[in-house]
């Protein structure tokens, strides 16, 4: 509500982690703003990645509901929210947040045997933007940044 004046009162005003658009003008008739943990749900529902993701960011503000929204989102359908969600959540000393990170799988297995040429036991050249070279004994692990290391075992080839 406004006072005498024009301005809102306190109750009226936007919190801290409010979404607000638009200075004075008021939310359009056919339309709804939604702050607080509200809105943070109704973006987690968006279709657009990019919503989502910036929602996972804003509901850790929101204590224990925000923490559920952002465990929950490790199940988005998108692997770049459940990035996002793990990201936020991996430095968390949570009870609850150990336990979904320990049954998170960032990948699908079966998919990762499948599209892996190295899972197949084919040679392969690259392996986590790394080039990969045969593991020699001899001179070990000469660039463990740049470079993936293959032991291969002969005797089946």
């Amino acid at each position: 509500m406004k006072d005498e004046l024009g301005m809102m009162n306190d109750e009226q005003k936007p919190k801290e982690y409010d979404a607000v658009l638009g200075g004075n003008n008021p939310p359009p008739v056919d339309g709804l703003v939604l702050g607080g943990i509200d809105g943070v749900k109704n973006r987690l529902a968006s279709d657009k990645i990019e919503v989502r993701i910036a929602a996972v960011k804003d509901a850790l503000n929101y204590q224990d509901e925000g923490l559920d929204l952002v465990i929950n989102a490790l199940q988005d359908e998108s692997r770049q929210v459940q990035l996002s969600a793990y990201k936020s959540l991996r430095n968390r000393e949570e009870d609850q947040v150990k336990q979904a990170l320990a049954n998170y799988q960032p990948w699908n297995l079966r998919e990762r045997f499948q599209e892996y040429p190295g899972y197949r036991g084919e040679y392969t050249e690259v392996f986590a933007n790394r080039r990969v070279e045969n593991f020699n004994i001899d001179t070990g692990i000469v660039s463990p940044v740049n470079i993936a290391y293959a032991i291969r075992d002969n005797q089946n080839s």
